[in-house]
C-alpha cells in the first residue's frame, strides 16, 4: 500500500490534564454496544505521504464535536476534511514541509485557540478537550465517550503489522514488534465482534477511523481488538466538547 507518515509524537506528561480530565464530563457507564458516533459526509480524509495525521486526526475529533453542539457539519466532503487536517497540522507546527509530525494535546490546543479550517473558509474553535487517562478502565471509558456523541483521539505506537491496506474480517492483525511509529486516529465505535470470519467467539473490538483514505479497508475504518487500549502501545486518549 502507499506509505504513509506516521507524524504522531507522544505528548509530554502535564499535571494541568487532572483539572480537565473526562471524568468531570459525567459520561455515561458501561453502555450497551455496540455504540458508535455518526462521521462527517464525504468519506475518509486522506493525509496522502505527509506526517499530518495529528492534524486529521485531532481535526475529525473536532469536526464531530461541533456537529455534536451545533447539529451542523463544518466539512462535507474529504476534500474540505483533508484541507481542515493539513491546516490543523500547520498552525500548530508552522512546518511547511508536513512531514516532521507533532502531538495531539498541542494540536488540540489550537483547535481551542485558533479553530480548526471549516468549508466555509472560517475557523471554528472547540470548546474543551478532556483526557481520559488515567483510567481504571479505559476500554469502558471510550465506549461511555462514543455513547455520549465523541469520537475518543487516540495516539498508539502503530506495529508495522498495521501498514496494510485490508485484512480479513476488517479487523487488524495481532500488533507485534517492531512499530513503525506513533500514529493519531480517531475511535468511533465499538462492538462485541467474532475477531475472524466463521469463529464462534465474540470479542470486544474498537473500529479505528483512520486518515488513509478509502483505499484503508475500503472505507477508511477497521477494527481492532480493544485489548490493546489496556497495554503502554495506548500513548493518549482524549474526547472535545464545543460550544453550542
Amino acid at each position: 500500500m502507499k506509505d504513509h507518515g506516521l507524524g504522531a509524537l507522544r505528548s509530554p506528561v502535564d499535571p494541568r490534564d487532572a483539572e480537565y480530565h473526562a471524568v468531570t464530563l459525567g459520561l455515561p457507564t458501561a453502555p450497551a454496544l455496540p455504540v458508535q458516533v455518526a462521521l462527517p459526509p464525504g468519506g475518509a480524509w486522506d493525509q496522502g505521504s505527509e506526517g499530518t495525521c495529528v492534524g486529521h486526526g485531532v481535526g475529525l475529533a473536532a469536526v464531530v464535536a461541533i456537529h455534536r453542539a451545533t447539529g451542523e457539519w463544518i466539512v462535507r466532503d474529504a476534500g474540505a476534511g483533508h484541507r481542515l487536517g493539513r491546516d490543523l497540522y500547520y498552525q500548530t507546527t508552522h512546518d511547511a514541509t508536513y512531514s516532521y509530525g507533532t502531538w495531539a494535546r498541542l494540536a488540540l490546543r489550537t483547535a481551542l485557540k485558533v479553530g480548526v479550517l471549516g468549508a466555509d473558509g472560517r475557523r471554528h474553535k472547540i470548546g474543551a478537550y478532556h483526557s481520559l487517562l488515567p483510567s481504571a478502565d479505559i476500554r469502558s471509558d471510550i465506549e461511555a465517550a462514543l455513547a455520549a456523541g465523541m469520537v475518543v483521539n487516540v495516539s498508539y505506537a502503530w506495529s508495522r503489522r498495521w501498514m496494510v491496506a485490508n485484512a480479513p474480517f476488517d479487523t487488524l492483525p495481532r500488533p507485534a514488534l517492531p512499530d513503525a511509529g506513533g500514529h493519531n486516529v480517531s475511535i468511533w465505535r465499538a462492538a462485541m465482534k467474532h475477531p475472524t470470519a466463521g469463529s464462534a467467539a465474540l470479542r470486544r473490538d474498537h473500529s479505528l477511523r483512520n486518515s488513509w483514505g478509502s483505499s484503508w479497508f475500503g472505507d477508511g475504518a477497521a477494527y481492532v481488538d480493544a485489548a490493546i487500549e489496556t497495554t503502554s502501545r495506548l500513548w493518549e486518549a482524549w474526547v472535545i466538547t464545543a460550544g453550542g
